[in-house]
C-alpha cells in the first residue's frame, strides 16, 4: 500500500506583513506538485508590527489579512492542513545575544543603537 508523502512548512512573521499568495505559489504548490502534501504551522503575531527599516515601508501597502483566523481559513480553502489555531504573541523584551548585535554592527551601516533595535526585532519571533 502506498502511503501519502507529507512535508512540514513553518511560516513565521507578523500578520500585517503576511503574503500567503507568494508562499502558496513559491513554496506550497511546488511541494504539492512533487507529491509532498504540506502540513503548515503559522507562527504569526497578530498584534504590534515591529520594523527596523522604516525607509522600506511602502505607504500604499495595505495588509491582506485583518485576522489570523482569516489567514488560516484561506489556506484551508486551498486544501492545506494548518496545524495552528491561535496566533503567536511576540515577546516584548527578548534576550538578545551581545555577539549578535556586535556582528550586525561590524557588517552594517547603522549606529549601535539602531543595530540593537534591529537585533531585538529579529529575535522577537
Amino acid at each position: 500500500p502506498q502511503t501519502q508523502r507529507r512535508s512540514f512548512v513553518c511560516i513565521t512573521g507578523q500578520l500585517s506583513r503576511l503574503e500567503l499568495d507568494n508562499k502558496i505559489a513559491t513554496v506550497l504548490e511546488p511541494l504539492r506538485s512533487i507529491g509532498l502534501d504540506p502540513d503548515i504551522a503559522l507562527i504569526i503575531d497578530d498584534s504590534i508590527s515591529y520594523t527596523t527599516n522604516d525607509q522600506r515601508i511602502d505607504a500604499d501597502y495595505h495588509p491582506r489579512y485583518e485576522t489570523f483566523t482569516r489567514a488560516v481559513q484561506d489556506l484551508r480553502n486551498y486544501g492545506y492542513n494548518v496545524v495552528t489555531d491561535e496566533p503567536y504573541h511576540q515577546v516584548p523584551n527578548p534576550i538578545v545575544a551581545p555577539d549578535y548585535v556586535s556582528n550586525l554592527h561590524r557588517r552594517g551601516s547603522f549606529d549601535e543603537i539602531k543595530h540593537m533595535e534591529r537585533a531585538t526585532n529579529n529575535v522577537r519571533m
